[in-house]
């Protein structure tokens, strides 16, 4: 459960485990922890933006006193 929770933990020997138990190597271990973890990045990044994009729309209804 640890693992799922935080994938950052999952060392050598338990990439070798998981390799074992799911009949895999432990290359295929490795590439699926590196997919998880850069959709992971990918993720964190696309909420950034709907951030971004929300304080846009409520700026855009905001005008500064000075100037037009």
């Amino acid at each position: 459960k640890k693992e799922r929770r935080d994938p950052s933990i999952v060392n050598g020997s338990r990439r070798k485990r998981i390799a074992d138990g799911s009949g895999s190597r432990v290359q295929d271990v490795n590439r699926l922890l590196k997919q998880f973890m850069e959709a992971r990045k990918m993720m964190k990044k696309m909420q950034g933006m709907q951030g971004m994009q929300k304080l846009g729309q409520k700026m855009s209804g905001f005008r500064l006193p000075f100037g037009r």
